[in-house]
């Protein structure tokens, strides 16, 4: 957590949760542990001091401008924003125990997240899909992919974001992420060509999916 939150009650999304020196102790500790350390972070203050500390990826990046997104790529730090639950959470928040005062944090960072897509996809930033969800709202899974797609990245990044990227990021694109042989064969197969519209493929997943196979078996879907 280097900033604040959202869905926080008392911690304000300006704020900073450690200091430089802690997210350097944090880092060092996990890669002692041979493993990477993301960083929840909205403001460019905790990005930049999330970065020069040696994090891999930023989470959410909402409020993302167009240093810290500079700064980023020249670190290969990774970017997973997670538009589909501020979308989620603006539309059934308050039903699902969020206070009218987070729920206008909600607002007032969906649509600077929408534009640190085009500021990331400027700068070079390679992202990850991520969503965020929690519980019942996880329905709302695919709805990510289309607001990616309505900020400006073309269907192909949207698809690379959701598998090669995020691969490359877990450090599992040896094995997963990609339709090449030696590799994980996870395939969804569609009626429709993705590259044409997400939105058009995704919306109605139901009517457009064929089949999908985890591991090479042809797995049931239900829903």
């Amino acid at each position: 957590m280097a900033g604040g939150g959202v869905a926080s009650p008392t911690n304000r999304i300006t704020s900073t949760q450690f200091s430089l020196m802690e997210l350097k102790a944090i880092v060092e500790e996990a890669q002692a542990a041979n493993i990477h350390v993301m960083a929840h972070a909205y403001t460019p203050r905790a990005i930049i001091q999330s970065v020069k500390a040696g994090v891999k990826s930023i989470e959410h990046g909402n409020l993302l401008d167009t240093q810290a997104a500079e700064f980023m790529a020249k670190n290969d730090t990774y970017l997973v924003p997670t538009l589909a639950t501020y979308d989620a959470l603006a539309k059934e928040g308050i039903q699902n125990g969020l206070s009218k005062e987070m729920i206008a944090k909600v607002d007032s960072v969906l649509e600077s997240g929408k534009r640190a897509i085009s500021i990331a996809q400027e700068a070079g930033i390679t992202n990850c899909y991520g969503s965020d969800l929690l519980a019942e709202m996880r329905r709302h899974q695919l709805t990510g992919l289309r607001l990616l797609e309505e900020s400006g990245m073309s269907p192909l990044q949207v698809l690379q974001s959701a598998t090669i990227n995020a691969a490359q990021l877990l450090e599992l694109d040896t094995e997963i992420g990609s339709v090449e042989e030696g590799k994980v064969a996870d395939l969804l197969v569609l009626k429709e060509n993705p590259l044409d519209s997400i939105a058009g493929v995704f919306d109605n997943w139901q009517d457009t999916y064929r089949a999908v196979f985890k591991a090479g078996q042809r797995v049931t879907v239900d829903g």
